[in-house]
């Protein structure tokens, strides 16, 4: 599936300040690492509001309840967006 970027980018805002997404959420997901977890497992933030993940430790965290897509190939997707070392860097 192909996922645009502008929808790429404009969930990148909900790695950030997430603490509340996934207090309610069943399951996130690190577009850094790709892990797939129940949001139990989600302990560390940094400051007190934007979620660590617990298996890889980057502050890369999707919450279901935020209502982004938590799936293998939407994480793939954004990582490819915010990771990858291609000539279009995000904005």
């Amino acid at each position: 599936m192909t996922y645009s970027k502008e929808l790429l980018t404009n969930v990148h805002k909900h790695c950030r300040n997430n603490r509340k997404d996934i207090a309610v959420s069943a399951v996130c997901g690190c577009f850094y690492c790709l892990e797939i977890y129940p949001a139990a497992e989600v302990k560390k933030y940094t400051g007190v509001v934007d979620a660590i993940c617990p298996k890889c430790g980057i502050d890369s965290v999707l919450a279901d309840a935020s209502g982004v897509e938590i799936s293998a190939p939407f994480l793939i997707a954004m990582s490819e967006r915010w990771f990858s070392d291609a000539e279009d860097e995000p904005a």
